[in-house]
């Protein structure tokens, strides 16, 4: 079935910020004591801080609220020095020349996608925008994929959606779709799901679109 939208991870598809995500769960943790090993870290891609403290929480002793409001403390403070990936803009356009719809479906919050689009001036080129707070589920369950084909008024198999990590992917094909997924935060083996996996956004192939 013919590609009519693509649907957009934010966070380490378009934008280089997983290691800010890391680096500030690391300074959090760190401030309560707690240094993050390797296993911790991948906890981390991917999720919501909501989330992945969840599962910290089983390991670990530490006031979720202070740690909860440090982190982004961290990660807001890292998060100004935020970098386009090589080709996301060239790419953005060259979708858009092909008339299909594009969204922007993240697991960050709004503040996260205001700076965003403030910086890049991106925002004119996506149809929908749909965040965390607009699910139910988040990543890896595939409401936020779902509510996003609904409000483009797409069918979910008519949709390609980028991604970067394991959770990202399991959501999108829970939702019945099609996933390119970039491996700028996770090994291919991680992402072995995902219907074609390509290491920058500049291998991507225009025919996967038929």
């Amino acid at each position: 079935m013919k590609i009519k939208a693509v649907i957009f991870d934010k966070d380490g598809v378009l934008i280089d910020t997983v290691k800010f995500n890391i680096e500030a769960a690391v300074r959090t943790f760190r401030e309560s004591g707690i240094e993050l090993d390797e296993d911790d870290k991948k906890t981390v891609i991917g999720r919501h801080p909501a989330d992945f403290y969840k599962i910290l929480e089983k390991k670990y002793k530490f006031d979720y609220e202070k740690s909860r409001e440090r982190q982004r403390f961290h990660y807001f403070q890292l998060y100004e020095k935020i970098k386009l990936y090589d080709g996301a803009k060239e790419l953005i356009l060259a979708l858009k020349k092909k008339e299909l719809k594009l969204a922007l479906a993240t697991s960050s919050g709004e503040k996260g996608v205001n700076i965003f689009f403030d910086k890049f001036g991106l925002k004119k080129f996506f149809d929908e925008v749909v965040t965390f707070k607009d699910c139910k589920e988040r990543k890896p369950a595939p409401d936020i994929y779902l509510v996003t084909a609904e409000r483009l008024d797409i069918l979910p198999e008519e949709c390609l959606v980028f991604e970067d990590s394991p959770v990202g992917v399991k959501a999108a094909k829970r939702a019945g779709m099609k996933c390119v997924a970039v491996t700028y935060s996770s090994s291919k083996d991680e992402l072995k799901e995902a219907d074609y996996i390509i290491s920058n956004l500049n291998e991507f192939k225009y025919e996967w679109l038929e």
